[in-house]
């Protein structure tokens, strides 16, 4: 799991990836196959400031936290890029966004073919190697997934506002694949966008201020440059 350091310039980034990196071993496999399974679990736009074991004074992530109380917690991480189709390249390619050039969802970038990624490291060593994300910046076209054995980016029939899938369906498949495939060794990367605007799919403010009267439309991203401090009611 990877700990943000709390400071004011990392308290609120747009797009903050929280990765856990599970080691599983299964001691009945074959020789050849004694090795660690991995599991990358991406939760975009999730914010460290946000969650208990960061210091969080509400229990927004009690599941986060049990598992974390019996992992390794790295306190000092930075992420590569502010938002999530830079950043997930980078964390493939640990390179830099001016490095991999995926800097732009609308131009036609893609990650070029003859850059290294983990997944195709993996690939090459015998891993079985599959992704489930929700789509969007995890599409095909960026040519970033499509590494992956297998590789499921959530159609817009199945995904939330935007086109933007849930970890939930993620989950479930990923699951599925892996029952069907425990006996090999794989390598999975599971990422939805449960918790990135809009935050109310049904355009109202009555489960967070029922006397709320203004203008806004929650199922619309609001996007601000400028340090805002929370405000706390009721």
């Amino acid at each position: 799991m990877m700990r943000f350091p709390r400071n004011k310039r990392n308290a609120f980034i747009p797009v903050v990836i929280l990765v856990f990196l599970i080691l599983l071993i299964f001691p009945n496999a074959p020789e050849k196959n004694e090795c660690c399974n991995i599991i990358i679990v991406s939760v975009t736009n999730l914010a460290a400031n946000h969650m208990p074991l960061y210091g969080y004074d509400r229990d927004t992530t009690p599941n986060i936290d049990r598992f974390a109380a019996k992992s390794l917690v790295f306190e000092n991480a930075f992420a590569h890029s502010s938002w999530t189709l830079a950043s997930g390249a980078s964390l493939f390619t640990s390179l830099y966004p001016s490095q991999h050039n995926l800097n732009d969802r609308y131009s036609g970038q893609f990650l070029a073919n003859n850059i290294t990624t983990l997944i195709d490291i993996l690939n090459e060593n015998g891993y079985n190697t599959a992704a489930f994300t929700g789509g969007f910046d995890y599409d095909f076209r960026y040519n970033l997934i499509n590494r992956f054995s297998k590789a499921e980016a959530l159609p817009s029939s199945e995904a939330q506002v935007f086109g933007y899938g849930s970890l939930s369906q993620s989950t479930r498949l990923a699951s599925d694949w892996m029952e069907k495939n425990s006996d090999k060794k794989f390598f999975v990367f599971v990422q939805g966008y449960d918790v990135h605007c809009p935050f109310t799919p049904d355009k109202k403010f009555d489960i967070y201020d029922p006397e709320y009267n203004g203008t806004l439309d929650a199922s619309a991203c609001y996007i601000t440059f400028e340090d805002a401090e929370p405000f706390y009611k009721g």
